[in-house]
């Protein structure tokens, strides 16, 4: 009798800990990240930027930082030769510094000024359109849109979050055929940073 007691109650520690480790579900996972990305004030992150064109690809590293609105840096660690250039968009104005030449440049641009490769883009995006595809696999819960205003080389992007922290770890920005044209692999990712 007191064996089959302890049988049951091992039984029932051994549910609630199956329980109690479970998985979030891809539906929880989301639920959370959405509350992280309305709440998004600025990020940081190590950016490698994979550029696909017709004929050849290139690699860029660059450091991102954002702030909401609309305030995002650009600055090129690799590859060597434009190490240092720092691109600033913040709203209606976009300047460009060069250390190599010391110079500056800036313009004003007026309209839709989409940075397709920064994670607050694709946030904006993602919270302004209605057609959004959730995946997941193991690791990821991955999000899937259409770019407003597409081009044929800017038709879709892809996200893949990690489940576990929220952070973002790559992003696929997709042509019209389906081909990848740019892959951005994040590193080092810091959610609302001064």
């Amino acid at each position: 009798m007191k064996k089959w007691i302890v049988y049951t109650l091992l039984g029932f520690v051994f549910i609630f800990l199956l329980t109690g480790c479970s998985e979030s579900t891809n539906e929880e996972v989301y639920y959370k990240l959405h509350k992280k990305i309305t709440n998004l004030k600025s990020y940081s992150c190590i950016a490698r930027i994979n550029v696909f064109g017709n004929k050849s690809s290139k690699e860029y590293i660059v450091k991102h930082y954002y702030k909401a609105p609309d305030y995002y840096k650009l600055e090129t660690l690799s590859p060597s030769n434009i190490r240092g250039k720092v691109t600033i968009y913040n709203k209606d104005n976009i300047i460009v510094k060069n250390p190599n030449c010391k110079d500056e440049f800036r313009i004003t641009y007026k309209g839709i000024e989409n940075r397709y490769l920064f994670v607050g883009d694709f946030i904006k995006n993602i919270l302004e359109n209605e057609n959004l595809d959730v995946f997941s696999d193991r690791y990821f819960l991955i999000l899937e849109t259409s770019i407003p205003g597409s081009s044929f080389y800017f038709s879709k992007e892809k996200i893949y979050i990690d489940k576990k922290t929220l952070k973002p770890n790559k992003l696929e920005i997709i042509d019209s055929n389906g081909k990848k044209r740019f892959i951005v692999i994040y590193k080092e990712f810091k959610y609302n940073v001064n």
